[in-house]
């Protein structure tokens, strides 16, 4: 997907390039505008993914030192 991903933003410089130089913006055909947004939807998942299992990793692979606790969250656990 990192490919895809780097592929699609080479082709939106280019157009924003193409567009800069011409001095205005060039219509974007409806069915390439839908395929744009389902990718731009594909890859934000993708990367919330990403960032949801960086974080649990983190959480299940961090030193207990990181893991800091509110003194009330220390009783709850405590069950106190």
């Amino acid at each position: 997907e990192a490919d895809v991903a780097e592929q699609v933003a080479d082709v939106l410089i280019e157009y924003e390039n193409l567009c800069m130089a011409k001095t205005f913006v060039i219509e974007v055909p409806s069915d390439i505008r839908t395929q744009m947004t389902d990718l731009a939807t594909e890859m934000a998942s993708f990367i919330s993914s990403k960032a949801d299992q960086e974080a649990i990793n983190k959480m299940i692979r961090g030193n207990a030192e990181d893991v800091q606790y509110t003194d009330e969250e220390e009783e709850y656990y405590r069950g106190s």
